[in-house]
């Protein structure tokens, strides 16, 4: 199992929100019955940070919970699943591959995944799931983390790894559409 649930007991409702009308409240009742297959939206926490250059985005997806839980719900009928935080592996590679491995299931289902939390070079491991195809990635960021002939990973050089990957792909692709064609 790649997943720790949710222990929605630790999330305090705000006193302005009611619990049956918060995030929180749906999200809570699907855990229970709704199976991945039915959502509309997959949601998931990374507690991981080893390739970071700041200490502290482990923590990242029960503190963002924490104020996205007390938001008002949308209409019951848009299916929503927290599935609970991705188990950090025993090494970082281990992660990108549950994360790899996670995303691809998600995206063969033909469900969005929301990825809260980590540090940012586990966008990495998001992009090692679509690999094959195009995706639409967003990333909140100050700056742009890409550094010419980066060799290593960390959350100021994913960038750097993720487009050359593609750049390569987009090579070889062009390589053998013009085989084709001769």
């Amino acid at each position: 199992m790649y997943f720790k649930p949710i222990d929605f007991a630790k999330f305090e409702c705000a006193g302005w929100a009611q619990k049956k009308f918060t995030l929180a409240g749906l999200l809570e009742k699907n855990q229970e019955k709704l199976k991945i297959e039915k959502a509309d939206l997959v949601i998931f926490g990374v507690e991981e940070d080893r390739n970071s250059m700041v200490p502290g985005p482990a923590k990242a997806p029960d503190k963002i919970r924490e104020h996205l839980y007390n938001l008002n719900r949308i209409a019951p009928r848009f299916k929503i699943l927290d599935l609970g935080n991705l188990k950090a592996g025993k090494s970082e590679n281990d992660t990108y591959f549950a994360l790899k491995d996670v995303c691809e299931y998600i995206h063969k289902k033909g469900k969005t995944a929301v990825i809260i939390g980590g540090s940012q070079d586990l966008t990495f491991g998001i992009t090692k799931g679509f690999e094959d195809e195009p995706f639409r990635l967003v990333t909140v960021d100050p700056k742009f983390d890409f550094k010419k002939g980066v060799k290593t990973i960390n959350s100021e050089t994913y960038l750097s790894l993720i487009f050359g990957k593609q750049q390569n792909n987009n090579s070889e692709n062009n390589l053998r559409t013009k085989e084709k064609e001769k």
